[in-house]
């Protein structure tokens, strides 16, 4: 190969390594700033990688020939000595990497011997911690959280990220955990003691978890069986389509065997100031039990509140739930016995509240008699009105009568 052509080439390799480069680096570049900025993530770094590689090594092989060219040397022997050269560069940064990953993997393999038996030691709390849940024993959970804490102020510094404080969290009354897994676990005897602790520090300390208690005590706080599936012990999560399906078919489901009450019983005691957390749990439950139309759970509650529940100004149940549960079939039929079985539980709420849930209600009338005459509609809607009225001392009847006009 002649000087000039080893010379152009020379200069094509070099330019097009370096508009390589620049383009993946770029590319790399914009990726990693759109992740950052948008909270994705700045995907393709190893094809830029490839490429900003390639590129450095076409350009560095342009040199190579521009210098041949330039010292008149042979193409094949700077070939030769340039790739050989790369080869060792690359053979060498492949074994510092295995080196490395070797002294890596001894160090965490090391770790994982020195750490192991605090790992032990702490699966062992904790499988005590769940022992004593699963039996409802609330000595033995408080005596298995002490010693969890316990324990993890004695784990080294280096340690300490591996090992989680919170996990100890189901036996200590200052987490959530506790209060949760105990009404999961269906552990009545630990939720009891434990509600109880609970009133006693929020009545020493006139807050609950950071949140100032109201004086007048219309909040519920803790927040109980906030999910329909928190206590699968009484029922199991909401099925929706079985719902619609009971609903259109004017049904109430099938009782599955009689209903746990010891829980319910529990709850139905620590209704009262300052924490009220069984109020709005049983609120919540009854809404869940209403919207599965099980009539049988919806009876058991309400026994436990004496057929009445108190209001809560937040934690408790919210209307719209509480309405959704009872709403009118498509074809407009009414499920008389969960209208009353609702508007009796909150005939004591204060007016307003109890207002916007009779409002709501109503409401669901004209928009599931959307096929029907409209008179029809306003006659049941009328009828619904002077039910509920029927069921609230003082209630005005006549401006919920015409509160179905206006709808």
């Amino acid at each position: 190969m002649s000087r000039k052509t080893q010379a152009l080439l020379g200069l094509a390799l070099l330019l097009i390594g370096l508009v390589t480069m620049g383009v993946a680096l770029a590319s790399a570049i914009g990726g990693a700033i759109a992740g950052g900025c948008c909270g994705g993530h700045g995907g393709g770094s190893s094809g830029s990688s490839f490429w900003t590689g390639a590129g450095f090594v076409g350009s560095g092989f342009g040199l190579a020939l521009l210098l041949a060219a330039a010292l008149a040397w042979r193409t094949r022997t700077i070939s030769i000595v340039y790739f050989g050269a790369v080869g060792l560069f690359m053979g060498f940064g492949a074994v510092s990497d295995w080196s490395r990953e070797r002294e890596a993997a001894r160090e965490a393999a090391k770790g994982a011997v020195a750490f192991a038996p605090w790992r032990n030691s702490h699966d062992k709390n904790l499988a005590a911690i769940r022992e004593a849940m699963e039996a409802d024993d609330p000595v033995a959970l408080e005596t298995a959280g002490t010693a969890c804490l316990e324990f993890i102020k004695t784990v080294p510094p280096e340690f300490q990220r591996q090992i989680d404080a919170y996990t100890c969290g189901m036996a200590a009354l200052d987490y959530s955990g506790r209060l949760d897994d105990a009404l999961k676990a269906n552990a009545w005897h630990i939720l009891d003691r434990s509600l109880e602790q609970a009133q006693q520090q929020a009545k020493k300390s006139g807050s609950w978890r950071g949140a100032s208690i109201d004086p007048a005590h219309t909040a519920c706080f803790v927040g109980l069986a906030e999910r329909d599936d928190d206590a699968p012990w009484l029922m199991k999560a909401e099925d929706v389509s079985a719902t619609l399906a009971l609903r259109e078919a004017g049904a109430i489901a099938k009782p599955q065997g009689p209903v746990p009450t010891d829980m319910l019983r529990v709850l139905a005691s620590h209704r009262a100031p300052p924490l009220r957390a069984g109020e709005g749990a049983l609120q919540r439950l009854f809404g869940y039990a209403l919207s599965q139309r099980r009539m049988d759970i919806v009876e058991a509650i309400s026994r436990q509140v004496n057929g009445r529940f108190a209001w809560c100004a937040e934690g408790g149940a919210y209307a719209r739930n509480l309405v959704s549960a009872i709403s009118p079939s498509s074809q407009g039929r009414v499920w008389k016995d969960g209208e009353a079985a609702l508007f009796q539980a909150i005939a004591a709420w204060p007016q307003e509240p109890w207002r916007e849930v009779a409002n709501i209600y109503l409401g669901e009338f004209t928009r599931s008699d959307s096929t029907r005459p409209q008179s029809e509609a306003l006659a049941s809607c009328q009828s619904a009105a002077a039910r509920i009225a029927a069921l609230r001392p003082g209630a005005d009847r006549g401006s919920l009568i015409e509160n179905c006009r206006a709808s």
